[in-house]
Parts: structure tokens; sequence; C-alpha cells
């Protein structure tokens, strides 16, 4: 049953998923269950709040496929984390879908992450490893294609995170 509740009242609010939180207890018993937009959540949580890719990936890679966000998220990650193979195959995930869905992607994730009042750091992390693509420049600010849009946006998470 837990695993199959939803999570709205979480995505509205996620500082209620907070360690130590008033509703940490559900929201636990919602992991332990195999929920799968709890761990889509607690991998978001890992990444932004306690900066730890690791847990993140993990808990981010039990979502694929049943929470729209979380091939997002996990392309994100790779990038941000220099996983080379990983950061290859993740953004061809994305590349498969249509592209509406993909920028839906970016901005539902992008609002969460104010939603978690996440700080947002003036410098990248330092393990940021991202691949530039060959045509991203100063004189080309205003490109619009797909590489490039994943590029900015694993910027952006990993200035977030």
């Amino acid at each position: 049953m837990i695993a199959r509740v939803e999570m709205r009242q979480y995505r509205q609010n996620l500082v209620l998923m907070r360690v130590g939180g008033l509703f940490r207890k559900q929201f636990e018993n919602a992991l332990e269950a195999n929920n799968p937009e709890a761990h889509y959540l607690e991998g978001l949580r890992y990444a932004c709040w306690e900066k730890d890719l690791d847990m993140a990936e993990k808990h981010i890679f039990k979502a694929i496929n049943k929470v729209d966000e979380a091939l997002f998220v996990m392309a994100m990650l790779t990038i941000c984390g220099g996983e080379k193979e990983l950061g290859d195959f993740f953004p061809e995930q994305l590349f498969a879908q249509s592209w509406g869905e993909v920028l839906a992607m970016g901005d539902s994730l992008f609002a969460a992450l104010e939603r978690m009042a996440v700080r947002q750091g003036t410098t990248y992390m330092l393990t940021w490893n991202g691949a530039h693509p060959p045509y991203v420049s100063i004189h080309n600010l205003y490109n619009r294609c797909e590489e490039y849009y994943i590029f900015f946006c694993s910027k952006e998470f990993c200035r977030c995170c």
C-alpha cells in the first residue's frame, strides 16, 4: 500500500522530508516499501542538502521509468559527477524522448529545487567534469540545441547541489 502512496504533499513542501522532521517517519516507511517517488525525492535530498551524489544516484536510479523527472536528474547527476559512460548514456536516453517532455522535466526539476530552498552557489562544484559540446563558446550563448540545453542544465544543477 505504501509503495503506491502518492507523495504530492512532499513534492509541494519538500521540507517535510527533512531528517528529524515531523513527517520523516512516514517518508521513511515509503522508502522501505520502495515507493519510486519517495526514492526520487530522497535522491534530490541527498544531492542538494547532503551533497552526496553517490547516494543520490542510488535513490534516483530506483525511480527511473516510474517518475518522469528521474531520467533527467540521473543525466544531471552523472554529468556533474564526471562519469564518462553514464554521462553519455542517460542524456542519450533523454534525446530519445520528445523535446517537449525533456523541457518539461527540466522545468519541473528546477521548480523542485526552488521549493527545496537550496542555497544557490556562486561557483560550480569541484566535481563538475561535464564535457563541453564542441560548439559551445562565449559567442554562442543563445544556442538552444539539445546538447547545449543539457550542458547548461547540468551546470545549473551542479551549482544548486
